[in-house]
Protein backbone atom coordinates (compact mmCIF):
# COMPACT_ATOMS: atom_id res chain seq x y z
CA UNK A 1 0.00 0.00 0.00
CA UNK A 2 2.80 2.59 0.88
CA UNK A 3 4.44 1.57 -2.36
CA UNK A 4 1.81 1.63 -4.80
CA UNK A 5 -1.04 3.88 -3.39
CA UNK A 6 -3.49 1.42 -3.83
CA UNK A 7 -6.57 1.90 -2.16
CA UNK A 8 -8.43 -0.86 -0.36
CA UNK A 9 -11.85 -2.14 0.36
CA UNK A 10 -13.32 -2.81 4.07
CA UNK A 11 -13.01 -6.64 3.01
CA UNK A 12 -9.56 -6.64 1.72
CA UNK A 13 -8.83 -4.75 4.85
CA UNK A 14 -10.39 -6.73 7.22
CA UNK A 15 -8.65 -9.61 5.43
CA UNK A 16 -5.39 -8.76 5.49
CA UNK A 17 -5.64 -7.40 9.25
CA UNK A 18 -5.27 -4.10 8.71
CA UNK A 19 -8.59 -3.36 10.46
CA UNK A 20 -10.49 -5.73 13.38
CA UNK A 21 -14.26 -5.00 12.19
CA UNK A 22 -16.06 -4.35 9.11
CA UNK A 23 -19.62 -2.58 9.35
CA UNK A 24 -22.17 -1.78 7.38
CA UNK A 25 -22.93 2.25 6.42
CA UNK A 26 -26.04 1.80 8.46
CA UNK A 27 -24.09 0.92 11.65
CA UNK A 28 -21.70 3.14 11.68
CA UNK A 29 -22.27 5.09 14.46
CA UNK A 30 -23.55 2.15 16.50
CA UNK A 31 -20.87 -0.18 15.71
CA UNK A 32 -18.11 1.70 17.79
CA UNK A 33 -20.71 2.44 20.68
CA UNK A 34 -21.02 -1.07 20.64
CA UNK A 35 -17.64 -1.85 21.34
CA UNK A 36 -16.98 0.75 23.50
CA UNK A 37 -20.27 -0.84 26.20
CA UNK A 38 -18.23 -4.06 25.37
CA UNK A 39 -14.94 -3.09 26.30
CA UNK A 40 -16.72 -1.00 29.32
CA UNK A 41 -17.65 -4.78 30.24
CA UNK A 42 -14.16 -5.89 30.31
CA UNK A 43 -11.44 -5.89 32.84
CA UNK A 44 -11.60 -2.37 33.33
CA UNK A 45 -8.22 -1.93 35.09
CA UNK A 46 -6.26 -3.73 32.06
CA UNK A 47 -7.98 -1.15 29.42
CA UNK A 48 -7.17 1.86 31.26
CA UNK A 49 -3.57 0.68 31.28
CA UNK A 50 -3.29 -0.46 27.77
CA UNK A 51 -4.97 2.78 26.96
CA UNK A 52 -2.28 4.93 28.86
CA UNK A 53 0.44 3.12 27.47
CA UNK A 54 -0.98 3.57 24.26
CA UNK A 55 -1.03 7.46 24.43
CA UNK A 56 2.29 7.27 26.79
CA UNK A 57 4.16 5.62 23.78
CA UNK A 58 3.02 8.23 21.18
CA UNK A 59 5.16 10.64 22.55
CA UNK A 60 7.79 8.19 22.69
CA UNK A 61 10.58 6.96 20.71
CA UNK A 62 10.09 3.35 19.29
CA UNK A 63 12.69 2.41 20.99
CA UNK A 64 11.77 3.55 24.19
CA UNK A 65 7.91 2.87 23.39
CA UNK A 66 8.30 -1.11 22.78
CA UNK A 67 9.31 -2.34 25.88
CA UNK A 68 7.31 0.40 28.07
CA UNK A 69 4.05 -1.36 26.27
CA UNK A 70 5.37 -4.59 26.30
CA UNK A 71 5.42 -4.05 29.96
CA UNK A 72 1.56 -3.30 30.71
CA UNK A 73 0.54 -7.13 30.80
CA UNK A 74 2.70 -8.12 33.33
CA UNK A 75 1.88 -5.06 35.43
CA UNK A 76 -2.37 -6.16 34.76
CA UNK A 77 -1.93 -9.42 35.33
CA UNK A 78 -1.15 -8.21 39.34
CA UNK A 79 -4.29 -6.66 40.07
CA UNK A 80 -7.12 -8.42 41.86
CA UNK A 81 -8.84 -8.04 39.03
CA UNK A 82 -6.78 -10.67 36.78
CA UNK A 83 -7.04 -13.25 39.72
CA UNK A 84 -11.07 -12.78 39.36
CA UNK A 85 -11.05 -13.52 35.71
CA UNK A 86 -8.50 -16.61 35.94
CA UNK A 87 -10.78 -17.72 38.98
CA UNK A 88 -14.26 -16.89 37.05
CA UNK A 89 -12.40 -18.91 33.91
CA UNK A 90 -11.42 -21.74 35.55
CA UNK A 91 -15.21 -21.89 37.73
CA UNK A 92 -16.75 -21.22 34.12
CA UNK A 93 -18.88 -18.30 35.21
CA UNK A 94 -18.26 -14.58 34.30
CA UNK A 95 -16.13 -12.36 36.05
CA UNK A 96 -17.36 -10.11 38.70
CA UNK A 97 -14.32 -7.28 38.26
CA UNK A 98 -14.17 -4.72 41.00
CA UNK A 99 -11.85 -2.34 39.00
CA UNK A 100 -8.62 -3.16 41.21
Amino acid sequence: MFLTGEMLDAQEASRIGLVNAVSPSSELLSAPVSLAWKAAETWLVAVKRCLDSLLQGLEMSRVDALPHEAAVPGLAATTTDALEGMTALSEKRKPVFQDK
